[in-house]
């Protein structure tokens, strides 16, 4: 008897076990279509270039200017949208916001003045590290990083004195060069000079004067936390309660603020303008000032001659020289026909007397 059971849970384990990999297989079979569903949806919310889009805006300035071209040329707004969805798969406000950051990012390194053929400085570690490679070399020992920081850690107040203040002169020279090449690239209108800066509104000069005393009352009454926010918004309902009189002199020093500005904003634009008209090769009497004093008067500069209006005239100069040629070409053939003419009137006249 104990044979015959042995023997028969012996075949239900093997009935079991044979019938477990089927179950296997078909439950693999349901995930990869699960899976092949989920991949297909996943293909439908996302789209093609989203990725490369948003990590390189350059590419997807391209983009939208490609696919406008292509809407005005061949598609329709059905056409342009299906194209939209299946590489961006956002709407077009995103990708135009987008674009307007890497712009604004541009137009940031662009503005940024990077002088010719100054060094910038180096810092007192920097300074040190010099030193502490070369006294590697001399005791010949292997330079790490972890040596370097050691030794710096292990200099005095006065040894690392040393090198903090030789650090400072050489930020002191670079910042003296780094202001004059500044200067020049101004001055021969390589680079556009600092726009005036904006007056500050009669708010913000009361919350410049009143910040600390509103800070106070607000830590006093247990406001100790997000107190960056909670100050100007604390300010912002003062503001509004306060009487005419108290907001008189922060209104009036903000609208003379404001008119000075104004004037420079005005003498900004009229120098920006003709530098860009000088660098696009434009000749006029152009009204620039010589220095960046506020105070300077306006000279009028020779603007140089262009080479395309150089290269204009020539052209006319040729074809009016052509053009002289060719009338007196016409002068002399004239002349002969007249010449001819006039021999055949000869001639007819000596026949004429020859029959009388």
């Amino acid at each position: 008897m104990s044979s015959t059971k042995t023997a028969n849970s012996k075949k239900t384990k093997e009935t079991k076990e044979t019938k477990e990999p089927k179950v296997t297989k078909v439950t693999e079979e349901t995930n990869t279509e699960t899976n092949t569903e989920t991949n297909t949806e996943t293909m439908e919310n996302h789209s093609i270039w989203y990725g490369r889009l948003k990590k390189n805006p350059n590419d997807a300035k391209f983009f939208k200017e490609f696919l406008t071209d292509l809407s005005e040329r061949f598609l329709e707004e059905d056409g342009f949208n299906d194209i939209l969805k299946c590489y961006w798969g956002k709407p077009i406000e995103e990708l135009e916001e987008l674009i307007k950051s890497q712009n604004k990012r541009e137009k940031k390194v662009k503005d940024k003045f990077t002088p010719e053929n100054v060094v910038k400085p180096k810092n007192a570690k920097n300074l040190f590290t010099k030193d502490f490679v070369i006294e590697c070399k001399t005791k010949e020992i292997k330079f790490t990083l972890k040596g370097l920081n050691d030794a710096w850690n292990a200099l005095n107040e006065i040894q690392k004195n040393k090198y903090i203040k030789a650090a400072e002169k050489e930020k002191q020279e670079y910042l003296k060069q780094y202001e004059l090449s500044k200067y020049e690239a101004i001055k021969n209108g390589s680079l556009s000079a600092d726009k005036p800066k904006g007056p500050t509104t009669a708010f913000f000069r009361y919350l410049a004067d009143n910040r600390d005393s509103i800070k106070q009352k607000l830590i006093d009454a247990g406001e100790t936390e997000d107190l960056n926010t909670k100050v100007p918004s604390k300010a912002g309902e003062l503001w509004k309660t306060l009487p005419t009189e108290v907001k008189e002199p922060y209104e009036l020093a903000y609208k003379t603020e404001k008119d000075n500005y104004t004037v420079l904003l005005e003498e900004w634009k009229l120098k920006e303008t003709s530098r860009l008209k000088k660098l696009d090769g434009k000749t006029e009497d152009v009204k620039v000032e010589e220095s960046g004093d506020k105070n300077t008067t306006l000279t009028e500069v020779e603007t140089p001659e262009p080479v395309l209006e150089k290269e204009s005239k020539a052209k006319s100069k040729k074809v009016k020289s052509v053009q002289d040629s060719e009338k007196v070409e016409k002068v002399v053939k004239a002349k002969k026909v007249e010449k001819v003419v006039a021999k055949k009137v000869n001639l007819t006249d000596d026949d004429d007397e020859d029959d009388e």
